[in-house]
């Protein structure tokens, strides 16, 4: 095996170290996402705080991968275009692991998306419960689609 064959390892030994990290952080959103639905504060807390630890691992190992990628080609070289040079050297699983952290990106993001959701839309709910019981307007839209401020009827006295 030459020298750029066992760069290539190592670049590959990396990827796998940062293809489980992205496992491990589509488990958590997932933990995340039914920790939100259920408003359990203490594991959102929990999980949260793992996400961050992994994350970082993953981010730590990222400097490495691209001080290595810089050994065997251009040093702003990306995965995509070490590829080839890894076909050519008979390096097998470069490919592969690439696919497959790219699909893991996806599944993350897809998940922190609606994870962002159930967020906004707790946030949003906590909102006009505030404004209910306060006795606040609340804005709707009327039937032109502009904004009509309504009064809400409440629950506190404000005479009280």
């Amino acid at each position: 095996m030459n020298d750029i064959a066992q760069a290539l390892g190592a670049i590959l030994a990396v990827l796998l170290e940062e293809e489980q990290g992205l496992l491990r952080l589509n488990e958590l959103a997932l933990a995340e996402q039914r920790a939100l639905v259920s408003s359990d504060y203490d594991e959102i807390e929990r999980v949260s705080h793992e996400m961050h630890i992994v994350a970082d691992q993953i981010e730590s190992s990222e400097p490495r991968r691209v001080r290595m990628t810089g050994a065997v080609a251009e040093s702003e070289a990306t995965l995509s275009e070490i590829l080839p040079l890894a076909d050519r050297h008979g390096v097998d699983g470069l490919r592969d692991a690439s696919t497959r952290m790219i699909l893991l990106a996806d599944q993350l993001r897809a998940a922190q998306e609606g994870n962002a959701r159930l967020l906004l839309s707790a946030v949003k709910l906590r909102e006009r419960w505030v404004n209910h019981v306060a006795g606040m307007p609340v804005s709707t839209y009327g039937a032109e689609g502009k904004p009509q401020i309504r009064q809400s009827r409440g629950i506190v006295s404000r005479s009280a």
